[in-house]
């Protein structure tokens, strides 16, 4: 949720950014052609800012395959919590066990990958 929220957040302020340029650049039009422009401008910097456009595919396309990333392997671990909470709450045979070997490396699988894209994201504020 925190992550969710971070993202909102930011998405939500380049996309204030980009509108403000945009108001300034209206009042410069010298004409419809012109206005034309501006306007398609806008919108590619508007579906880049939400990571809907590989407009430029050196950081577009690896900041949304790392959101994805992030929010798959959350998914899949809130998943993965689930099903070993039911099976300890209604089997007895697991209630005094360990993780076994098969959650063991599908719960590791899963925290290096959540590590990698975390850290390809950190990169990107520094």
């Amino acid at each position: 949720l925190h992550f969710v929220r971070n993202l909102h957040d930011c998405t939500m302020h380049r996309l204030v950014d980009v509108s403000w340029h945009f108001t300034e650049e209206i009042n410069g039009a010298a004409d419809i052609e012109h206005l034309r422009q501006i306007h398609s401008s806008y919108m590619e910097k508007m579906c880049a800012c939400c990571l809907l456009s590989p407009s430029s595919p050196d950081r577009i396309t690896p900041v949304l395959d790392a959101t994805l990333e992030i929010l798959a392997t959350s998914l899949h671990f809130k998943s993965l919590a689930e099903t070993m909470v039911l099976r300890v709450i209604y089997e007895e045979e697991y209630r005094n066990k360990a993780i076994d070997d098969v959650h063991w490396k599908e719960l590791t699988s899963l925290n290096q990958r959540f590590k990698n894209a975390k850290k390809f994201m950190q990169k990107l504020v520094e």
